[in-house]
């Protein structure tokens, strides 16, 4: 079959998957992909199906791939992550003491990318699980300008 790159992004040579055809209920499981290959956009996805199944050339079919995501300890919403392929980094709330006491301002942290999808990226680096990352605001915000937290949605 073919798919989007995006859509195949995490398949892989020998991962399990099942294949429903269509005009059937029930799928075919415990067939592996044999090979996948990218290309301009498209991926080529090969899975053997066994005779039982009761296939004939260009029937439709949905492919289902279930993969276990690893557990990641920090992750964020795409709009704290800054920078670009080179360098990114995130804003955290650090407590300044001034001349009026203590404030709460915008420092940067610089972070590697670990794993992104289309809302939400895992990341590690140069922050403390005590930080609050700033996610969203109200304003343009650079490194050093006081902040008010109005909200903190803190993850478990």
């Amino acid at each position: 079959g073919e798919l989007s790159v995006d859509d195949a992004q995490y398949m892989r040579s020998g991962d399990p998957v099942s294949v429903t055809l269509s005009g059937k209920s029930k799928p075919v499981d415990g067939l592996v992909i044999k090979s996948i290959s990218r290309d301009e956009g498209k991926a080529r996805v090969i899975a053997d199906l066994p005779d039982s199944a009761d296939a004939y050339p260009g029937q439709k079919a949905t492919l289902s791939h279930e993969m276990r995501s690893e557990e990641y300890r920090n992750v964020v919403p795409l709009s704290a992550i800054r920078g670009n392929e080179e360098a990114y980094y995130v804003y955290v709330v650090r407590d300044v003491k001034g001349v009026l006491g203590v404030q709460e301002t915008a420092a940067k942290a610089e972070i590697t990318l670990i794993e992104k999808d289309n809302q939400n990226a895992a990341i590690e680096g140069g922050f403390t699980g005590d930080d609050l990352i700033i996610s969203k605001s109200n304003k343009t915000i650079t490194e050093g300008d006081r902040i008010r937290v109005q909200s903190a949605d803190v993850g478990t």
